[in-house]
């Protein structure tokens, strides 16, 4: 077994998904998050790590689910590492599942099967079917600008407060 076959399970839209463990940094609690009031729905928030603001987003949202009215008190927040194309994110998610679980089989997803072709695979974990995500394609290349814009201006009103 190898890093790549490893995944995390997590429950969103009351149902499950999972994601490659070798994409994911850490996994958080839910903590406060401050949310511009202009931000699109799939954005929960901006966490503060240490002046460092991580955008945080909803990952059922951005699967096509509606914006919970609350958020959960065991919900978790997946931060996934940085690639060449994006910075650091978190995912939002209403629970992780299991932070170490391997498939017992994996049958590739036609990328047009969804948007992005975010959905890589169906995976066959504990008898059930769940998709397999691809954190490199959650989001579109227009997305991913727009969301650097954002982090960027939230970076700016961090440094105005913290500086001495």
């Amino acid at each position: 077994m190898t890093l790549a076959d490893i995944h995390v399970l997590v429950r969103i839209n009351d149902g499950e998904a999972a994601l490659p463990r070798q994409d994911i940094a850490e996994i958080l609690p839910l903590a406060r998050l401050d949310r511009p009031p202009t931000a699109p729905r799939a954005l929960a928030g901006f966490l503060n790590l240490g002046g460092v603001p991580l955008p945080v987003l909803r990952l059922g949202v951005l699967l096509g689910g509606a914006v919970p009215e609350t958020d959960d008190l065991y919900s978790h927040i997946v931060r996934l590492k940085p690639s060449e194309d994006r910075p650091s994110v978190g995912l939002l998610v209403e629970r992780v599942l299991d932070a170490a679980v391997t498939p017992s089989a994996a049958e590739p997803a036609s990328p047009d099967e969804s948007l992005n072709g975010v959905i890589a695979a169906t995976l066959t974990i504990n008898g059930r079917f769940v998709p397999g995500l691809d954190a490199q394609r959650l989001l579109l290349a227009e997305e991913t600008a727009r969301l650097a814009e954002m982090t960027t201006a939230m970076a700016e009103r961090l440094a105005e407060w913290s500086a001495a």
